[in-house]
């Protein structure tokens, strides 16, 4: 993301708003000290007391920082996964996916799971030259939990011809969350 402006401060922090070491993931957040700065909602305090925390304005964005200033983005707060009390980040598990040498494109979301309230569905736009199946979705599914763990494993894995995307080129996942209907062709449950 790079690095603070001049005369806005930006740090990572952790659920009490005390700033974590660099390297460590934590909340971004930024110092209200700006005139023009979000003040809060019109007639929703609840919605903005959730909006600060120990001074600080939370983004909603997960990050981190690094030892030379920089910021990095990891996931947006609403798109973290909860698998057995575990978070899983859909950025790691989509990076993941990304090293495995058929994947052009990927995006990791929640689905509701009655066993683990949710589970990583991942959905996969592949490189010309592979085809959509069962073997192809498990073996993807074995590469994810070899770099990350058994919980970031997709359990379900969409094969797409495309993800919709922002016109900044952000892929939409509250669109991939809604998606319902299950396309037995291109949809593969992993065991």
């Amino acid at each position: 993301m790079g690095k603070a402006v001049d005369g806005v401060e930006v740090s990572i922090i952790d659920v009490q708003g005390n700033e974590v070491p660099n390297g460590i993931i934590g909340d971004i957040a930024i110092r209200p000290t700006l005139t023009s700065f979000f003040k809060g909602y019109w007639n929703f305090p609840e919605a903005t007391r959730v909006c600060f925390r120990a001074g600080w304005y939370i983004t909603r964005d997960k990050g981190k920082r690094d030892d030379d200033g920089y910021f990095w983005f990891m996931a947006r707060n609403d798109d973290v996964i909860t698998c057995e009390a575990q978070r899983i980040r859909p950025f790691e598990v989509e990076n993941a996916l990304l090293s495995h040498s058929s994947v052009a494109e990927s995006a990791a979301v929640g689905a509701k799971d009655a066993m683990t309230t949710e589970h990583v569905k991942a959905f996969v736009v592949l490189r010309n030259g592979f085809q959509a199946s069962a073997k192809l979705a498990n073996e993807i599914a074995a590469h994810v939990r070899s770099r990350l763990s058994t919980l970031a494993a997709p359990r379900e894995i969409e094969f797409c011809d495309e993800l919709p995307k922002t016109k900044s080129g952000k892929i939409r996942r509250d669109q991939l969350r809604r998606k319902g209907k299950l396309d037995a062709e291109k949809v593969f449950i992993i065991r």
